[in-house]
């Protein structure tokens, strides 16, 4: 074998595992995603006690937070906050709008 071919083979087989690391970070990958969905729970809760939300307004948020967390990806796993002690990516329920229907 030639220097040429030698190099051509490195060059094709450095880009073939660099290819890999990237699609199997991308789509094979499992992440853990951690919700704080009992504090965002209870802020609903005093919110409509309080009356300043109404029942209507109160389902479609907890409607619009269901199929935020059904929106995710199967790779994701998605679990309540207290249980992840850390380095997990923190889902924020924050970001659903006043009328339920999803992310700002």
């Amino acid at each position: 074998m030639s220097i040429k071919n030698l190099l051509l083979v490195a060059i094709i087989s450095l880009a073939m595992s660099v290819l890999t690391v990237y699609f199997y970070d991308r789509c094979s990958r499992v992440e853990v995603v951690s919700v704080d969905l009992s504090k965002t729970l209870l802020e609903l809760k005093k919110e409509f006690l309080n009356g300043e939300i109404t029942k209507e307004e109160l389902e479609s948020k907890l409607k619009s937070i269901q199929s935020k967390i059904d929106s995710l990806p199967k790779r994701y796993i998605v679990l309540e906050d207290n249980v992840v002690l850390k380095n997990s990516r923190k889902l924020n329920l924050k970001e659903v709008d006043h009328a339920g229907k999803g992310d700002k």
